[in-house]
């Protein structure tokens, strides 16, 4: 069953998209690639929680599943990334 705030995140998600990228692309940062990666898989996740309503509901939902812990994977190893290169600043300092 389709729920309103599916649909709600979804559309913040596509709306946010081009002020996320912006925000990301231009800045460097040691993780970068993982955070990214992470907001994609978001996004992806919203993406099939909505369509799993529409068709294929179980692969839809295992797809959203996937696309969660990968986020959520993919934005540790970005915290950890960016956590080492401060530790690495603040020694050579």
């Amino acid at each position: 069953m389709l729920q309103q705030s599916e649909i709600v995140s979804l559309l913040m998600a596509v709306g946010l998209a081009p002020v996320m990228y912006a925000s990301v692309h231009r800045i460097r940062f040691a993780g970068k690639v993982a955070v990214a990666s992470g907001l994609v898989a978001l996004f992806g996740a919203y993406l099939f929680t909505v369509i799993e309503t529409f068709a294929l509901p179980d692969v839809f939902n295992l797809l959203e599943h996937l696309s969660l812990a990968f986020a959520g994977v993919a934005f540790a190893v970005g915290v950890i990334q960016l956590a080492r290169a401060e530790q690495r600043a603040e020694a050579g300092s």
